[in-house]
């Protein structure tokens, strides 16, 4: 009896260890590690030099809060007449662009018109 009983334990033991290496080489390998994150590209700034350049209606740049704008198109689209905006061409018209006539303050929607036209954050020289 001793004897079967030392042999159904050596043979369960081993079935165990069996059980258990099979089982450790079906566990997932480790997850690869995340790809670095890329910074987000730097816009190019333009310089007021490049901005004095773009001074006509048909060619209008201007800058406003210190982003530059093309408003080459934007004559059509102004509420009011074309010349209005025009004399901001070529430099820079944040001041302009706080208070219209009679010191009144432009619409919220004019803002929301203007981001369709912005090309670039303006900077130095």
């Amino acid at each position: 009896m001793m004897h079967k009983l030392f042999y159904l334990g050596t043979v369960g033991f081993w079935l165990a260890v069996a059980a258990i290496w099979q089982g450790s080489g079906m566990t997932p390998p480790p997850a690869p590690a995340p790809a670095p994150v890329a910074a987000a590209p730097v816009e190019k700034r333009i310089s007021r030099a490049e901005v004095a350049r773009h001074n006509k209606p048909g060619d209008c740049w201007t800058v406003i809060n210190g982003q530059v704008y093309d408003l080459s198109g934007y004559g059509q689209k102004h509420p009011s007449r074309p010349v209005v905006a025009m004399p901001s061409c070529g430099r820079d018209a944040s001041r302009d662009n706080r208070t219209r006539s009679k010191g009144r303050p432009l619409t919220p929607d004019a803002d929301t018109l203007l981001a369709d036209f912005r090309i670039g954050p303006q900077g130095e020289p």
